[in-house]
């Protein structure tokens, strides 16, 4: 076996040129800055810190009589009647008087026995949530003279009312609403948005029929009312009052 020799060749290098060396001073000088914008920052969060540390964790101080002006309707308890004024507690107003206005349209929610709901009429179920991310139903109402039902079938009383506006406890709202197909044996069908919807009775909720009252309906102590409010959150009496007789509930 031969080995041939290897042909050497030359090949042309390229010239590196050295990379000029940065001046020390302008390392120093960039040092400087990002130092300054440090403590720039950090100036900066103490001076917050500082400021939320003096403010104080003391409630602002009440202010002037007013109503919430961020609730659509607001409740009360009757306590006195004279006349064409109401004397009303249990917000956060205290107690104060309600001067009714002549020919105020009144509304009466007032329990009824479930066999008296017939087809034809706007059933609401109201509830709140629960523990378990469900409702609990407190109420069913039942309205023979509904206007046009709104969102989730839910029907309003001639005055405005869906029926839980009267409620102690001001968490409970309309759940869904429909109106009533058939009752049979303790079972309500009802026609919703939704579907056919099936309403047992036998679930302990209570009845109640929400109408208007008569002419001259005398509204009495331990009853609780519920009105609209106007934008300014001031009670808005000539649109309608709600009475739940005797403070059901």
């Amino acid at each position: 076996m031969h080995l041939t020799p290897a042909t050497w060749r030359s090949v042309p290098t390229t010239a590196i040129e050295p990379t000029p060396a940065v001046p020390r001073r302008t390392f120093q000088a960039a040092a400087a800055i990002a130092l300054a914008v440090l403590l720039l920052l950090a100036l900066g969060a103490i001076i917050v810190l500082a400021r939320r540390a003096s403010e104080s964790d003391a409630p602002a101080e009440a202010g002037a009589f007013a109503f919430a002006a961020t609730q659509h309707t607001a409740a009360w308890n009757v306590e006195r009647v004279e006349g064409a004024t109401l004397t009303v507690s249990g917000g956060p107003q205290g107690t104060f008087d309600l001067a009714l206005p002549p020919a105020t349209p009144i509304e009466v929610l007032e329990p009824m026995a479930p066999s008296e709901i017939a087809p034809g009429a706007s059933l609401t179920v109201v509830g709140v949530p629960n523990e378990v991310k469900n409702f609990a139903i407190r109420l069913l109402v039942i309205i023979p003279s509904a206007t046009e039902a709104g969102d989730g079938g839910v029907a309003r009383s001639p005055a405005g009312f869906a029926g839980h506006e009267a409620a102690r406890d001001q968490k409970e709202a309309p759940l869904m609403g429909g109106v009533v197909e058939s009752v049979v044996a303790g079972q309500v069908t009802v026609r919703a948005p939704a579907g056919m919807v099936d309403v047992s009775l036998t679930g302990g909720a209570p009845v109640s029929r929400l109408h208007s009252a008569p002419e001259g309906y005398p509204i009495r102590s331990g009853d609780r009312i519920a009105v609209h409010l106007n934008p300014d959150g001031s009670p808005n009496l000539a649109a309608g009052i709600l009475v739940s007789t005797g403070g059901a509930r």
